[in-house]
């Protein structure tokens, strides 16, 4: 069972950072999410979230998951942590078995006014969060995204 979490709110820079980070460190795998940012500075932004732990209750968490994010979003000062250092999960024997090395492309769009990155590579706890923090790193204003997690 998955949950989808929708989260509106004033755009701030490293938003997508916060909420991949409050995911990955309270044990969720981010599976799917949409990112949009409107003229008027607000995000909309949507994700398909599954707990690494399988024996977790989504329906029970629903509350916990609103009210903790909300306070992870709304405490501006702190920065977000890395996720990277989740303790306790390992990679599948999938994952072991057939590695895929990550491959990253960058290309401009009609007007290269922006830019888009394609990546593909092989899903970790973490990744996405680890992702996020590079372009919060570089000042990397990211304003859609569309993300999938495919197979294992």
């Amino acid at each position: 069972m998955a949950a989808k979490v929708l989260v509106y709110t004033k755009d701030i820079a490293d938003l997508f950072s916060r909420i991949c980070a409050y995911f990955g460190t309270h044990g969720f795998s981010i599976q799917d999410c949409r990112i949009h940012t409107t003229r008027t500075g607000y995000a909309l932004d949507s994700f398909i979230v599954l707990p690494i732990d399988t024996s977790d209750d989504l329906r029970t968490q629903a509350t916990l998951i609103e009210h903790e994010l909300t306070l992870a979003l709304d405490n501006s000062a702190e920065k977000p942590t890395t996720t990277s250092n989740y303790i306790g999960v390992r990679p599948s024997r999938l994952s072991k078995a057939f590695p895929v090395p990550p491959v990253v492309e960058l290309h401009p769009d009609e007007g290269s006014h922006n830019w888009r990155l394609d990546l593909i590579a092989t899903d970790r706890p973490g990744l996405l969060g680890d992702i996020a923090q590079v372009f919060v790193s570089n000042a990397i204003d990211l304003q859609t995204a569309k993300v999938m997690t495919l197979g294992d």
